[in-house]
């Protein structure tokens, strides 16, 4: 009832059409997918995806087998949701006026190494909580701007088709995610498992300083939808608008922009 009643519509009042005034071609999975600086970014964020999975999976394997209890278990899990409840809205402030790509960047290295520090916590439950409360930083920054930027992104008539193919790669996460991270917890060890996640944290946030340059960025500010990220490590929940970063992350070249 709040987004009905306050946010407001974004759908055109026209179907879009060129400056001839023919109509625009309609917007086919197969153009999503030949939309290559798009593809780019669902591929950086699977890699991010994969990396939030373990969260909701190996994250309480590990636990268990070094000794925390399930009550234990339950207070450090929970602490995500606590910190996106109170971190969300300070933080969103924060974010205004501030560079689109380099939030994105933080995130993943937050995300990662957040997770990477799972690997140091041995069996105190304490460190486990400190490693929740670093990725679920990352995870606050990383939604709003992600979300945002892909709506960006997409032709006005073609939305739903980018955002569903973005959704995929969420998808895709939540197949792959567990069952990579469960074998390499099962043969490599913990320490394996988290220092990688680590290592794709990273490597996500070197592909969008990479994409970023391959596209070339504006500097203008810019309206983008902010999400509150759902406590469950999962798919990010769609809330609210706020501000936008100052410099989109990726745009692809030839692409109009469009006004988390």
């Amino acid at each position: 009832m709040v987004i009905f009643i306050r946010i407001p519509e974004t759908r055109p009042q026209a179907a879009p059409g060129r400056a001839d005034g023919s109509a625009e071609p309609p917007v086919s999975l197969l153009s999503v997918f030949r939309d290559a600086p798009f593809m780019a970014l669902v591929g950086l964020t699977l890699l991010l995806a994969l990396v939030f999975q373990q969260g909701s999976t190996t994250l309480a394997v590990d636990m268990g087998a070094s000794g925390i209890t399930s009550t234990e278990y339950g207070l450090v899990i929970g602490l995500n949701g606590l910190l996106i409840v109170v971190l969300q809205i300070p933080l969103t402030r924060w974010m205004e006026g501030r560079s689109r790509t380099g939030l994105l960047i933080t995130s993943c290295l937050l995300t990662g190494w957040g997770f990477g520090l799972a690997a140091l916590a041995g069996s105190s439950a304490w460190l486990f909580a400190l490693s929740v409360a670093v990725w679920t930083v990352g995870e606050i920054l990383n939604t709003p701007v992600m979300m945002g930027l892909v709506a960006e992104l997409a032709p006005t008539h073609g939305r739903g088709r980018y955002q569903g193919v973005h959704s995929l790669s969420w998808s895709l996460a939540s197949f792959l995610g567990p069952a990579g991270g469960g074998l390499l917890l099962q043969h490599a060890g913990p320490a394996v498992l988290w220092t990688a996640c680590g290592a794709v944290g990273t490597v996500t946030a070197l592909g969008y300083v990479v994409l970023a340059r391959r596209t070339g960025a504006a500097g203008r500010r810019r309206p983008v939808a902010t999400e509150v990220p759902a406590p469950a490590v999962g798919a990010p929940a769609r809330t609210a608008t706020a501000p936008a970063a100052a410099e989109p992350a990726v745009e692809p070249a030839g692409k109009a922009p469009a006004g988390a």
